[in-house]
């Protein structure tokens, strides 16, 4: 049997094969989302927001996350048990937003602004406001005893809660 160089035929083929495929999947990689989501991700959030329409809200909301998760930290000395999701949308005509721990850290956060009928506190701070109140309750919710961090364990994760 000869010895196949190796720059040989069935070399060069596969290598090209090899080639094509990395590049086919790198170019599927690069597909921006069909939905126009994009996200951005920190050691402690994943903000996931409509590109372009809300990118340039991007720093502000990760500095804001981040500055009121520094306060929970502080105040309720609460350490997060997974990396938090905030949804930046701008669905409807008044703002508003909603957190739940189960089954992941989550946060919706409504970007229009508040209508000031019922409100009492200034647009300036309402991002820090807000992300604060709602981190509140994910915080109440996710901090866990030695127990529940065992049962978490067992679990993978929190467990979601069956509905009647």
């Amino acid at each position: 049997m000869p010895a196949v160089s190796f720059w040989g035929r069935e070399s060069i083929r596969s290598g090209i094969a090899g080639l094509a495929l990395a590049l086919a999947a790198a170019a599927h990689a690069a597909e921006p989302s069909p939905l126009g989501l994009s996200y951005v991700e920190t050691p402690d959030l994943r903000l996931i927001y409509f590109d372009p329409a809300l990118g340039y809200l991007v720093p502000h909301a990760v500095a804001t996350f981040t500055n009121a998760l520094a306060w929970e930290r502080r105040v309720l000395g609460w350490e997060p048990y997974e990396r938090t999701t905030l949804f930046l949308k701008d669905f409807t005509d008044y703002g508003n937003a909603s957190a739940t721990p189960l089954p992941r850290n989550t946060l919706r956060f409504d970007v229009a602004p508040v209508s000031y009928a019922f409100e009492t506190y200034t647009a300036s701070e309402r991002f820090y406001s807000t992300l604060n109140h709602e981190l509140v309750h994910i915080a109440t919710s996710d901090i866990a005893s030695p127990e529940d961090r065992r049962w978490r364990q067992r679990f993978g994760g929190k467990v979601f809660p069956q509905q009647p």
